[in-house]
């Protein structure tokens, strides 16, 4: 991860769009908002995007964005293409069954925070 990299980390009200800023050998530091900073362990980040942002309003953005699209996603008809699958399937594979040719950053975290919230259909391994 780089400095000013979108992430999103599990943090107490679920899955979350931060900005990292940095790390230590246990624990990385996220920007939630424009003034307040966290320090929470490295496994806490589930997605490393690697997009790099200058600013807080760059992420606002993505969460207004991502928020929006994450509401409406409905996984039923990617469960059933994936249903007879031996295979586990990744987030980044998911994202394109689902989005096809507008899947994105904010796409592919909209579907990562809906599977984290309340997926009937996925399980994380």
């Amino acid at each position: 991860m780089k400095p000013g990299e979108v992430v999103v980390a599990r943090l107490g009200k679920g899955p979350t769009i931060v900005r990292f800023l940095g790390k230590t050998a246990s624990r990385v530091t996220v920007a939630l908002d424009r003034k307040r900073e966290a320090r929470i362990p490295s496994d806490r980040i589930i997605l490393g995007t690697g997009l790099v942002v200058s600013g807080e309003e760059e992420v606002e953005n993505l969460r207004l964005q991502s928020g929006t699209l994450s509401s409406n996603i409905d996984l039923s008809d990617v469960w059933e293409v994936l249903l007879d699958e031996k295979t586990p399937a990744s987030l980044e594979g998911l994202s394109d069954l689902y989005w096809g040719s507008s899947d994105d950053t904010a796409h592919r975290i909209a579907l990562l925070v809906h599977l984290e919230q309340d997926s009937d259909y996925f399980q994380r391994e």
